[in-house]
C-alpha cells in the first residue's frame, strides 16, 4: 500500500506538470486541486479496500457505510495537505 501511495503521488505530480497547473492563478487552481484530490483519494480508498478484501484482513470494517465514508473523507483530508 505504501508503494502504491508513492506511485499515486508521482502520477499526481506528473498531472500537475503536464496540464500546466503551476502557471495557473490560484483562484482557477482551487477547483482543479479539489477534484484531483477526490479522484486520487477514491483511487487510494478502492485500492486499500481491494487489498484488504483480497488478503482477507478487512474483517467487519467495510460492512458499515458510515465507516467507508469516514475512511474516504479521511483520505481526501490528508491528500489536500500532502499536495
Amino acid at each position: 500500500m505504501f508503494a502504491f501511495g508513492i506511485t499515486v503521488s508521482h502520477i499526481y505530480r506528473n498531472t500537475i506538470v503536464y496540464f500546466g497547473w503551476l502557471k495557473i492563478r490560484t483562484l482557477y487552481l482551487i477547483p482543479r486541486v479539489i477534484i484531483a484530490t477526490v479522484v486520487f483519494a477514491t483511487i487510494m480508498d478502492y485500492a486499500q479496500f481491494g487489498i484488504e478484501l483480497s488478503l482477507n484482513i478487512a474483517g467487519a470494517k467495510h460492512q458499515d457505510l458510515v465507516t467507508i465514508a469516514g475512511i474516504f473523507s479521511g483520505h481526501c483530508f490528508i491528500s489536500l495537505f500532502i499536495t
